[in-house]
């Protein structure tokens, strides 16, 4: 099973192409409690068929933070750029670490 934790209460306006490839049929989308709704009825993130409403909790076993204390850094460089978008997309292809 694959995760993706989104920790913005709104969904940020994304190209298609983000997640592509991405099995959204089978990866969790773990979003803060009560945002639900708002990623069920954006574009693209409404793919994702399993919507979880448990990114607090997720994140704080290790789920959404690298340690650079910056949420979605997922490449620990402190700061959220396309790369992280890019690194997120490696690890649930299996392309990365």
């Amino acid at each position: 099973m694959e995760n993706l934790v989104a920790l913005r209460e709104r969904p940020i306006i994304i190209n298609s192409s983000v997640f592509e490839g991405i099995p959204k049929a089978s990866c969790d989308l773990h979003v803060r409690q009560g945002s639900k709704i708002r990623y069920e009825n954006q574009d693209v993130w409404k793919d994702f068929l399993i919507i979880l409403e448990d990114a607090e909790d997720f994140a704080d076993v290790g789920g959404g933070n690298t340690g650079s204390g910056v949420y979605g850094d997922v490449n620990g460089d402190g700061v959220v750029t396309a790369a992280d978008v890019t690194a997120v997309y490696d690890i649930l292809l299996g392309s990365g670490e």
